[in-house]
């Protein structure tokens, strides 16, 4: 399984894919929206985990970006933040309507949680 994560924290990001990769999966990082599109387009990733706190857009414009492609629409997406959704206005249906498969918050939930989280995701 390839993963995508897309963590503008540097430190952070490494620190996930070092993990997962533990884990036995292969994964990459991009920082920016636009860094997260290349990486797609160079790629066949199987999973994305997505910061929804991002440089230059947010999260959900690029998860609403990357549903735009017919390629892309299925692919499953594990949101990993800091952010609160409340907070930030979401509606309800957003999850539904990005096809977000789990929402999982840094403040609360480990790499631990995260890795039982993406082996639900292996073929």
């Amino acid at each position: 399984m390839i993963i995508l994560v897309v963590e503008p924290d540097r430190e952070l990001a490494k620190t996930t894919v070092q993990w997962l990769e533990s884990e036995g999966w292969q994964a990459n990082s991009a920082h920016t929206s636009q860094d997260g599109l290349d990486h797609l387009d160079k790629t066949n990733y199987d999973l994305i985990i997505l910061e929804l706190v991002i440089p230059s857009s947010n999260g959900i414009e690029f998860l609403q970006e990357v549903r735009s492609y017919p390629e892309w629409q299925n692919l499953p997406c594990i949101v990993y933040t800091r952010a609160n959704l409340g907070e930030l206005g979401l509606p309800k249906t957003v999850m539904a309507d990005l096809n977000i498969s789990k929402v999982l918050h840094k403040s609360k939930d480990s790499l631990k949680d995260l890795s039982s989280e993406v082996k639900g995701f292996q073929k």
